[in-house]
């Protein structure tokens, strides 16, 4: 029981850890006056936000966790969609 605790809690982390780092890969491709550099940073987030999306159904959460996730992924959703990405999962 314990290690599936710990499985799962992991699997939360995750989840939350690829969501801010796609938002980090999205101010980068803001601010950057590199055409590659902003693309990569583009990709490198949609990559992010579809690893979350892929694993997010085998992970529990507490009613918190999924309402704060949920909040993550629409504001992700829109700056990825903003930048000419379709986030549609």
């Amino acid at each position: 029981m314990r290690l599936r605790q710990e499985s799962n809690d992991a699997g939360v982390q995750f989840l939350f850890t690829e969501l801010a780092t796609a938002h980090t890969f999205l101010d980068i491709a803001d601010v950057t006056e590199s055409a590659e550099t902003r693309d990569r940073n583009l990709r490198n987030a949609y990559e992010a936000y579809s690893a979350a999306m892929r694993y997010s159904p085998g992970v529990a959460l507490t009613v918190e966790q999924a309402a704060d996730l949920g909040q993550k992924i629409r504001d992700l959703k829109a700056r990825l969609a903003g930048a000419g990405y379709d986030a549609a999962f």
